[in-house]
């Protein structure tokens, strides 16, 4: 063997060593040595393309420089053809608008599923299309999977991408050729129906009308019974909320025992969020002769409603009474009240025999 499978040409004779041993040249020698030259030449692959290799070459790491493009399908590619997308880059397609034909270089063998082309479209599709790439035959051209194409779907003059999906190729990037008309329609009970500026086609507004209603009236499902539409009708009272009041009484007589001083007769924990409409009623009396009185209604800050009343003669029972509005009370709304005559006077619980002599009341109204 001429190599030692490493690639090393090994030698059958050396003419020094030969002299040395006293061997003379002969035909049979000579022959060997340069058979065995003759056969490592064959093995090399030639630079004209004579020899083709017999087995896998390793490069061992080492690339080959300066290399052509591929023209053929058993060529490798060069790094540049990838790049600029040469073997799937089909310039600007043939055929028709429905029917078109790309040709790339080099041309194809068959359809194989993973194929991917991009071409330039002479024209927009018009309704369903096909493909024939190299002519092999027309294959359908779909979106979205199975989805024949759409008008417009491929317009002209745009880069198209398909890759064939081993039964048809599929459009990887389809135009979106959007809404061509939107309209509005009233439903004719709150707007009107036809609403103006209704369609729009390209730019515009759309400007909904309220109708007219008559008077007195709600926009409200049925007052009574199951559930329904809603529609305008009448105010019932089954319509209104059920505001459920807070009272309080007194449960014992409260002494007005300084002149000075406002006394808290009844009062309600009502909390400090919300409207509140509050109204009440204290009973007064002073023990040693006639007697002025005065009240207020309020929260402990703010002065809701305020009055005064004068007994005539000692033991003679007054009453005041005060209602007014409050949003978001600061404290217990309550009827104060001081005789500023004497301190002989008191908010009385049960005079009448009822125990509701005074008593305030709250509603929350918001």
């Amino acid at each position: 063997m001429p190599y030692n499978g490493t690639g090393t040409f090994v030698r059958l004779y050396r003419w020094v060593t030969d002299k040395a041993n006293g061997i003379l040249i002969n035909a049979s020698r000579m022959d060997g040595e340069f058979d065995g030259i003759a056969t490592a030449l064959t093995d090399c692959v030639t630079r004209d393309g004579q020899s083709p290799a017999t087995a896998n070459l390793p490069m061992d790491g080492y690339i080959h420089t300066n290399v052509g493009n591929a023209t053929a399908r058993d060529q490798y590619a060069v790094v540049g053809q990838e790049q600029d997308g040469s073997y799937t880059w089909c310039g600007t397609a043939g055929g028709s608008a429905n029917a078109i034909t790309i040709t790339p270089s080099p041309a194809i063998a068959a359809y194989s599923a993973g194929q991917a082309f991009q071409f330039v479209s002479s024209a927009a599709n018009t309704g369903p299309a096909t493909l024939n790439v190299s002519g092999l035959g027309t294959k359908s051209i779909t979106k979205a999977g199975t989805t024949a194409l759409a008008a417009g779907d491929i317009p002209s003059g745009a880069v198209v991408t398909v890759r064939y999906d081993g039964t048809q190729f599929q459009l990887l990037n389809p135009a979106f050729t959007g809404v061509s008309s939107v309209a509005l329609t009233g439903d004719g009970v709150v707007f009107n129906s036809t609403v103006s500026g209704s369609p729009i086609t390209g730019s515009g507004t759309l400007a909904p009308a309220l109708l007219a209603q008559a008077k007195n009236t709600i926009f409200a499902g049925p007052s009574t019974g199951s559930n329904a539409t809603p529609t305008f009708r009448s105010l019932v009272t089954a319509d209104l909320p059920s505001f459920a009041p807070t009272t309080a009484s007194l449960g014992g007589d409260v002494s007005l025992n300084n002149t000075a001083t406002y006394f808290d007769g009844p009062s309600i924990s009502q909390g400090t969020s919300g409207k509140w409409f509050v109204s009440g009623t204290v009973t007064v009396v002073d023990t040693s002769g006639n007697a002025n009185f005065s009240a207020k209604l309020w929260d402990g800050t703010t002065v809701i409603a305020s009055a005064s009343n004068q007994s005539l003669q000692a033991n003679a029972t007054v009453s005041l009474s005060l209602s007014g509005y409050i949003s978001s009370p600061a404290g217990n709304l309550r009827i104060s009240v001081k005789d500023t005559t004497s301190t002989n006077g008191a908010i009385k619980f049960n005079s009448s025999g009822n125990s509701k002599d005074s008593t305030i009341t709250a509603i929350q109204i918001g």
